[in-house]
């Protein structure tokens, strides 16, 4: 700090000098409580004022102190800009400090008591601590899978290489069900020197309810019924598994010696389950009736496909058998 003296005096004189603490303090720089300057008492004549700054390792933002002439040793000699702002900026940064989730997914298996746990990690040494606050958020998971987490905060101390985590309740149910996911973000942090560069995770669940018996299934291998005005025959097909939702079931028929004059076929047939375990639902065939005298005739009921992937068809053909009412 240059320190410059207007106008010729006499003698020579001594300036009493000192520091103060800004946001800077000893860690920064060398405080001096007494400092002193001596002016011969020449007009233009310079004396400086030197401080030691410190360094250190710490990401900080910039920071001051400031230097103040106190009094001088003539009474004659007044201090007109007393006060300068020493300002000392930061060079710890890198570019890569900053905090990451380290994981991109989190694959857990749902069960009683699971958690999934997200490590975020600090690169860069910080002055202090400081707070993270991160949310989840749904995707095909939603909040009968896992406790979902709207405000979370996760405290750091400031030290490089520093790990947190994040940990998030599984829920376990009784539901065949695909892979469901969601999402873990770091949304802010209360030191605004602290860059989130990795702020977003996956969590998976996967599910742990297929027994490999789980699935659709025709009853009958046979529906026997004779011929008549008014007869159906009635096919029942049983669901095994629970299921978190409903679905249909497409189903048709096909002749066999049995044609369109003995049943009336079904080419794109619906069934609904609303997905509970041991769910019965049936499907109707009307039965025609005439006055030929004939052989047994048999056609087929046949399980095509469902609107829920995760549901197979195990058995998915019966046969339809007309038993003649001709014969006197």
């Amino acid at each position: 700090f240059d320190v410059t003296l207007t106008g010729d005096y006499a003698s020579g004189f001594d300036v009493d000098f000192s520091t103060a603490f800004g946001t800077a303090t000893a860690t920064d720089f060398t405080p001096i409580a007494n400092g002193t300057i001596t002016f011969a008492g020449n007009n233009g004549e310079v004396q400086q004022i030197v401080v030691s700054i410190l360094d250190d390792n710490i990401i900080e933002p910039q920071e001051a102190y400031t230097v103040t002439l106190n009094s001088t040793t003539n009474p004659l000699v007044p201090i007109n800009d007393a006060t300068a702002n020493g300002i000392i900026n930061d060079d710890d940064s890198t570019g890569t400090e900053g905090l990451s989730i380290i994981q991109t997914d989190v694959i857990v298996t749902e069960g009683v008591g699971v958690t999934a746990t997200f490590d975020v990690t600090l690169t860069g040494d910080y002055a202090s601590g400081f707070d993270v606050d991160f949310s989840t958020a749904f995707g095909t998971a939603t909040a009968t899978d896992f406790t979902p987490i709207a405000n979370g905060t996760i405290t750091f101390a400031g030290n490089n290489g520093e790990v947190q985590q994040i940990v998030v309740s599984i829920l376990d149910d009784t539901f065949i069900e695909a892979q469901e996911a969601y999402t873990v973000t770091l949304n802010s942090t209360t030191n605004p020197l602290v860059p989130i560069n990795d702020a977003t995770a996956n969590g998976i669940i996967n599910d742990d309810d297929s027994t490999g018996t789980e699935g659709l299934s025709i009853v009958q291998t046979d529906v026997i019924v004779t011929e008549g005005l008014g007869v159906t025959a009635t096919f029942d097909v049983t669901l095994t598994g629970d299921y978190a939702s409903g679905f249909d079931v497409d189903f048709s028929t096909a002749f066999g010696t049995a044609t369109a004059t003995d049943f009336t076929p079904i080419t794109n047939g619906t069934i609904t389950f609303a997905g509970n375990n041991g769910e019965v639902q049936q499907i109707v065939v009307s039965i025609l009736d005439d006055t030929f005298i004939e052989a047994q005739e048999a056609y087929t009921v046949t399980l095509n496909s469902t609107t829920n992937p995760l549901v197979p068809i195990n058995d998915a053909t019966a046969n339809g058998i007309i038993n003649d009412d001709d014969s006197t």
